[in-house]
């Protein structure tokens, strides 16, 4: 009779055992998929982190293009403006010139 009882709660024990166990396991499997997930997100995450940082880096070229292209613009109309200028003092002399003459 002890022996039965013994014997009931040792099988007891190891059915509590098994729910533990497999509660264990299924918690375990989870956290591998859920690692997995996180794992793939943060690949993806370095990916576009490195995209990003071409971008940056092609925005940076490209501010400094327009830079130079408005400085270069600015340069032209300068020289344009004193072509001009030049333009009408010659105008004006062979102006000149045709009036004395």
């Amino acid at each position: 009779m002890e022996m039965d009882i013994q014997i009931n709660m040792l099988k007891h024990k190891i059915d509590d055992l098994t729910a533990e166990l497999e509660t264990a396991s299924s918690k375990c499997l989870h956290l591998d998929a859920k690692n997995q997930v996180l794992r793939e997100e943060l690949l993806s995450m370095k990916g576009m982190q490195k995209k990003c940082e071409k971008l940056e880096k092609n925005k940076t070229k490209l501010e400094q293009e327009e830079v130079n292209l408005r400085s270069r613009i600015e340069m032209n109309m300068i020289e344009h403006s004193q072509v001009e200028q030049y333009k009408r003092e010659i105008e004006e002399r062979v102006r000149q010139d045709l009036v004395e003459k």
